[in-house]
């Protein structure tokens, strides 16, 4: 499998099982999570330490 995308319950229960996504090409987080949803996903499938782990607040008119 090279690709994965599932929704927040779906991720929280495939990582609550201890599965790391190793080898993946893309990961993606289904539905409409918030932004904290989505910041706390990236983080639970890179790890806290992992370099591409970085959160910016983007303020302004869409």
């Amino acid at each position: 499998m090279r690709v994965l995308i599932l929704n927040e319950r779906q991720w929280d229960e495939l990582l609550g099982t201890g599965w790391t996504p190793g080898r993946l090409a893309a990961a993606e987080l289904g539905g409409r999570p918030s932004v904290a949803e989505a910041t706390a996903w990236l983080t639970a499938i890179r790890g806290p330490g992992h370099p591409a782990v970085q959160h910016h607040t983007i303020r302004g008119r869409y």
